[in-house]
């Protein structure tokens, strides 16, 4: 069943407005309705007496022969006339009784009752030669209901609020898309512009705020980077002396091979540590050719073994950075070739608004309980830490952090059939 109450703040506020204007347009019509109707029923009731009045005075004049005729002549459709000289044991009497004796005047006896199941009120009144004249009168009921124009112009008035109630939040909430847009561009663009400081107080004030923080965050990340082109310098030096120093070691041949080998290895995880850190920023961004960039890829795991497929192609050309690029997809491949052996496909997708591609093996996969940890820099699924068996378990961390640089994500999941899908989604500007 689907939600009645909308999901944006635009429809809610739109269906609050309405709903609004709606229950009053209707209250107020039907006010005005029931006092009308109360007027015209007075107005009627009242103009049916004062023709019930001239007709006893007319009758009362008559001699008893003419009378009959007269009668006739008299009754209307919803008034029927008659002459007796009894009448009913009835006691009720009603309202109507005091207005005909009024326009009567003195020396007439009234007496008025109602048939409910006739919908009919029947006057009395005595003559002067001792008859009595009974006038039955049929009230109109329900006559006087809603009259057609009426609802014509509820109908229009109501489409003219649904307009205006439209167009009044979609003002009132430009401001908030435009905030909003803004911030999800902050999101994977750290240089986007600021976002103007228009609007009315509370969303010039929140522009204000997140001007700020852009600019407090975009200020934090030049300091890291900084930061790690210092640590990256300073590692290096030391590195080199103790490099140079094994090579000195002519004794003992196999510490010197098990020093430079120990010495290789740190220079691999500071430089895999820098690149997560990193992100692949400092590199210039530009147009890449997606479709050369993973058929390259390919190329290179089919000489190493592998067997790749390629499925899609890649539109027109995407900007980003070359190097981190090719550094993440090639990091996802040696994944698939080295975990799960076979063969591997890649899926490229290209939308307007984002390119996807996958990287799909048939191996035993991941857990989906580790899944996230497999994400984390130095997590491996082999727990031994033997590098014979692995690497250092930087491979998925730095590729998703080269994701995240270009705006966008990645992702791990099973296969339906086994194996393991990565999906890399970096949007489009």
């Amino acid at each position: 069943m689907r939600r009645v109450w909308p999901d944006s703040l635009f429809g809610r506020i739109a269906l609050v407005l309405l709903v609004g204007l709606l229950f009053a347009q209707a209250g107020s019509a039907l006010i005005n309705a029931r006092e009308r109707n109360h007027l015209l029923r007075q107005s009627d009731e009242r103009q049916w007496q004062e023709r019930m009045a001239a007709t006893v005075k007319v009758v009362d004049a008559l001699e008893p022969a003419e009378r009959p005729p007269a009668l006739v002549a008299l009754a209307a459709r919803r008034l029927s006339l008659r002459i007796t000289t009894s009448l009913p044991d009835r006691t009720e009497e009603t309202s109507a009784a005091g207005g005909i004796s009024a326009l009567l005047g003195p020396g007439y006896r009234v007496r008025t009752w109602n048939e409910p199941d006739r919908n009919l009120t029947r006057t009395a009144v005595e003559l002067h030669d001792g008859g009595w004249l009974v006038l039955d009168y049929y009230s109109s009921g329900d006559v006087f209901g809603l009259p057609r124009q009426l609802l014509w112009s509820l109908a229009v008035l109501l489409v003219a609020a649904l307009g205006l109630t439209l167009l009044a939040t979609r003002a009132a909430l430009g401001p908030l898309e435009r905030f909003t847009r803004a911030a999800e561009q902050l999101g994977g663009n750290l240089d986007a512009p600021p976002i103007p400081e228009t609007g009315v107080r509370e969303m010039r004030r929140a522009a204000r705020t997140l001007n700020r923080m852009q600019a407090r965050i975009r200020e934090s990340v030049a300091e890291r980077t900084r930061l790690l082109a210092a640590i990256s310098h300073d590692l290096k030096t030391p590195l080199t002396r103790l490099r140079l120093r094994a090579e000195f070691i002519r004794e003992d041949p196999e510490l010197r091979a098990t020093l430079l080998q120990e010495v290789e290895t740190m220079q691999a995880m500071t430089r895999a540590v820098l690149d997560v850190l990193r992100g692949g920023e400092g590199e210039e961004i530009r147009n890449v050719d997606a479709n050369a960039l993973i058929e390259g890829l390919a190329a290179d795991a089919t000489e190493l073994g592998g067997h790749v497929t390629i499925h899609g192609r890649a539109q027109k050309p995407f900007p980003g950075r070359s190097l981190a690029l090719r550094r993440a997809l090639a990091n996802v491949l040696d994944n698939a070739r080295q975990y799960a052996g076979g063969a591997v496909e890649i899926t490229v997708e290209d939308k307007a608004a984002s390119l996807t591609i996958r990287v799909t093996d048939h191996g035993p996969g991941i857990p989906e309980a580790e899944q996230v940890r497999m994400l984390e820099p130095f997590q491996r699924l082999e727990p031994s830490r033997n590098p014979a068996t692995g690497g250092s378990g930087l491979g998925l961390a730095i590729a998703r952090s080269i994701a995240r640089a270009h705006g966008g994500e990645l992702y791990l999941r099973n296969g339906a059939d086994g194996g393991l899908e990565v999906e890399i989604k970096l949007p489009r500007p």
